[in-house]
């Protein structure tokens, strides 16, 4: 999806990796395209859709630690915990494992197709367009993030830098 310009689906960048930084910088050095929005959805609207929508999902998904693995990174955890008043969340469907059984790969499948297709998450989901010299920065692990298509003429039309960095909890 990086180099693409098709839209890219909510997710968080570390769900594969344990030792991940805790937040993401992103800053735009170019965007003269149509689209490309950059896209967020707070993990407490998405808790809030499934115990409204799906409460079987919400405790599947609170309860089973599911494998995220990727080019030799791996990892097993929550795909949304709940800690006195914080939701995190750690989803990657495309790094999601192969080595599951037929009732986790439907749940996992209605999660996705959730995300994708949920009026309540649509309703809740800000998207944001960086003009050159924007940034934004967030807690991966607080909110889902993805990208709106776009159309460019010349690559590199949308160029946009991102890192990731710790900033801890005090």
């Amino acid at each position: 999806y990086r180099h693409s310009q098709n839209e890219q689906p909510l997710h968080t960048d570390g769900s594969y990796i344990p030792t991940y930084p805790s937040s993401t910088l992103m800053a735009c050095v170019r965007n003269e395209v149509k689209g490309g929005e950059t896209i967020f959805v707070d993990s407490v609207d998405i808790y809030n859709t499934l115990k409204n929508d799906n409460k079987i999902l919400l405790k599947f998904l609170i309860s089973k630690k599911i494998i995220h693995e990727r080019s030799g990174d791996k990892r097993r955890d929550y795909v949304i915990k709940a800690i006195n008043d914080d939701i995190f969340i750690n989803w990657n469907y495309f790094c999601l494992s192969l080595d599951v059984n037929d009732e986790e790969k439907n749940m996992i499948d209605s999660f996705q197709d959730l995300l994708l297709h949920s009026k309540n998450i649509r309703n809740k989901t800000l998207a944001v367009r960086l003009n050159q010299g924007d940034s934004v920065l967030w807690k991966d692990n607080y909110c889902l993030h993805g990208r709106n298509s776009f159309k460019a003429k010349k690559n590199s039309d949308r160029f946009l830098w991102k890192c990731a960095i710790d900033i801890a909890l005090f």
